[in-house]
């Protein structure tokens, strides 16, 4: 089988192509992943907040950092700890970062979902025009 030029070219542009493609769907899943967490941590403060006010909220606090199972959200906790100290409602804030957080995995599901849609088409067309009729 014999590869000329042009198609050898077409053959490197796919692949790089759908290198790109897969280490995009790689880094988003990994974000959604992390915004999970996220969401995960801001919810149970949230409940906490709901349950006991200030001093619920600071218990769920403790509870996070001296029992955190995920590093990642140990590290929001101690971020979130520094930053409770200047903020007055601290409700509102955890509700819209839940809901900020909500929006960005939309979105990035979303992105996906469009780019897979735009991998099955170009992919498609390539397929189909390659099946030109051999004149007779």
């Amino acid at each position: 089988m014999k590869f000329s030029k042009d198609r050898l070219a077409k053959f490197v542009v796919s692949l790089i192509f759908l290198s790109c493609v897969l280490f995009a769907n790689f880094y988003a899943v990994r974000k959604m992943l992390s915004l999970g967490t996220e969401v995960y941590f801001y919810d149970k403060l949230s409940v906490a907040y709901d349950i006991g006010k200030r001093a619920g909220l600071d218990e769920e606090l403790k509870k996070i950092l001296s029992q955190g199972k995920f590093p990642k959200e140990i590290v929001i906790a101690k971020n979130f700890e520094v930053k409770l100290k200047t903020l007055k409602d601290p409700y509102s804030f955890i509700n819209s970062e839940v809901d900020k957080k909500k929006d960005q995995i939309k979105l990035i599901r979303n992105l996906r979902t469009w780019a897979l849609a735009i991998i099955i088409f170009i992919f498609g067309w390539r397929t189909i025009s390659s099946f030109k009729k051999k004149p007779e």
